[in-house]
């Protein structure tokens, strides 16, 4: 299948270049390495301080099962190259954000396929909090089956990402430095048009 997509040639530059970044000591991050069976979820840190002064309300706090286990079926299919089964997850209209100030509305399945097959890793997620309304998750990268696979360095390291869910589905993929990041939300700006691309869809 050869969509037309309507992405900006920016967004495959952006994500190619930052696409396996995160922060730490080795390029992304520098926890130690999980072993693929985590539980994905974070202790609470969230209770009241003594003397009765409120929580902060950006607080990391554990996430709920059911939005893990869509982010895990996301990068679970992202991983083995199921990139219409990845896409799946998304709902729409969507907003990308992977680093920077650039913000992407994806309006289009295409769109939203376009931007996974721009993701040269693939991940296992390990560990998700919720942090003022988005769950944020930590990744360790490792290789990806499918078109445009390539994680290179990237692999065994940290990737975080900031996801807001609606309904079960994604609708907002912001990159973030740390788990605990509230990510910043600069509006989005229109998708311009880009050239036609072409490849295949698995």
């Amino acid at each position: 299948m050869t969509p037309r997509l309507l992405l900006s040639v920016t967004l495959v530059a952006a994500v190619l270049l930052s696409a396996c970044g995160g922060s730490g000591g080795s390029g992304t991050g520098t926890g130690t390495t999980p072993g693929a069976g985590g539980t994905g979820t974070a202790p609470s840190t969230s209770t009241a301080p003594s003397g009765g002064a409120p929580a902060d309300p950006n607080a990391p706090r554990p996430a709920a099962k059911a939005d893990t286990n869509v982010i895990r079926g996301w990068i679970d299919a992202l991983r083995a190259g199921r990139i219409r089964q990845a896409t799946s997850y998304w709902g729409l209209p969507a907003i990308a954000q992977n680093g920077g100030s650039e913000v992407f509305r994806l309006r289009t399945r295409e769109q939203v396929a376009f931007f996974n097959l721009t993701l040269p890793c693939g991940a296992r997620l390990v560990s998700a909090v919720q942090v003022a309304g988005y769950v944020n998750v930590a990744f360790e990268l490792v290789e990806r089956l499918g078109p445009n696979a390539g994680c290179g360095a990237g692999v065994g390291q940290r990737a975080y990402t900031a996801f807001r869910l609606r309904r079960g589905k994604i609708v907002e993929w912001r990159r973030i430095a740390e788990i605990s990041d509230v990510p910043t939300r600069p509006q989005p700006a229109p998708t311009p048009e880009a050239p036609q691309a072409t490849g295949p869809v698995v």
